[in-house]
């Protein structure tokens, strides 16, 4: 059966929304509606920095799922609009339903810690701001972007399936401010007013309601990634601030090279080692589930 909202990204669509991106270090990319990778692969730009780079593809129709990893994707989900950790991302390259564009353009710009954006939406997204959201979007990219729009995109002798459509190629930038990752060099030194000393404090796990195993699993797993977040800014901050002071005596005497300059970017370093630390707790949250009684008891 055809999707009647499936277009397959035609070659020079494809090329032209690659261009669009300014930054062309890669440390992880998301496809959401990613078909059968036709956005993506194989027309990956040769010239970009670290390739391949990691790429999670998100797919409605399973069917299309054995086709994405073949092409070397990671499937980490069936629908964009419930997936909920987009902060690990560099780049976002989407082309959307276009019923959907919109809003899928704004979970992601929503779910984005520090990166880029390019979609491929209807042209009237864009032109037509009949809708909230629709304004919302169009002062977005007023304020973080460009547009581009392409006439008759969907046709041609490359183009899978035909459309008389003209699509608009939206690229957003959106930086996340560094006081987040740096602070202040005097945050957190006043004193922790929290009482633990007495009765009245307990550790989370103690105060929790019971429920179910496997939403216990996923409450523990949110908690889990919430905290390595804040850790992986902790360490970022405190790799600054220590790249400030510059080396220790025994560095300079084991190592003449260099003069203690910080080259760590503290924002993609937070990101980096928060996706790394994501995925080992994804696994842990999995294998928690698939091993358990719970389940084994009903294979």
């Amino acid at each position: 059966m055809i999707d009647l909202q499936h277009y397959p990204t035609p070659n020079a669509l494809a090329e032209l929304a690659w261009s669009k991106f300014k930054n062309r270090t890669v440390s992880r990319l998301l496809e959401p509606s990613a078909g059968k990778g036709d956005l993506v692969l194989p027309r990956k730009p040769s010239n970009w920095n670290q390739l391949p780079f990691k790429w999670d593809a998100i797919e409605m129709n399973p069917g299309h799922h054995p086709a994405l990893r073949e092409l070397g994707a990671t499937v980490v989900g069936y629908d964009f609009l419930a997936f909920g950790n987009c902060s690990i991302y560099s780049h976002i390259l989407l082309n959307p339903p276009f019923a959907q564009g919109a809003a899928h353009v704004m979970h992601a710009w929503n779910g984005l810690y520090d990166g880029e954006i390019v979609a491929i939406v209807n042209a009237e997204t864009v032109r037509n701001q009949f809708s909230a959201e629709r304004q919302m979007l169009g002062r977005l990219i007023e304020a973080h972007g460009s547009v581009e729009y392409v006439e008759d995109a969907f046709k041609g002798a490359d183009v899978e399936r035909q459309a008389a459509v003209d699509v608009a190629i939206i690229y957003l930038k959106k930086s996340a401010d560094s006081r987040d990752v740096l602070g202040d060099y005097l945050d957190g030194l006043d004193v922790d007013g929290t009482d633990t000393s007495g009765d009245g404090w307990k550790p989370d796990h103690e105060l929790a309601i019971p429920e179910g195993f496997v939403e216990a699993t996923v409450r523990n797993f949110n908690l889990a990634t919430k905290a390595a977040l804040d850790a992986a800014r902790a360490e970022a901050r405190a790799s600054h601030y220590q790249a400030r002071l510059g080396k220790t005596m025994s560095q300079m005497l084991s190592d003449e090279k260099g003069d203690g300059t910080d080259t760590n970017v503290p924002i993609q370093a937070s990101r980096n080692l928060y996706a790394e630390r994501y995925e080992k707790l994804r696994e842990a949250a999995w294998t928690q589930i698939i091993r358990s009684t719970h389940v084994l008891d009903r294979v």
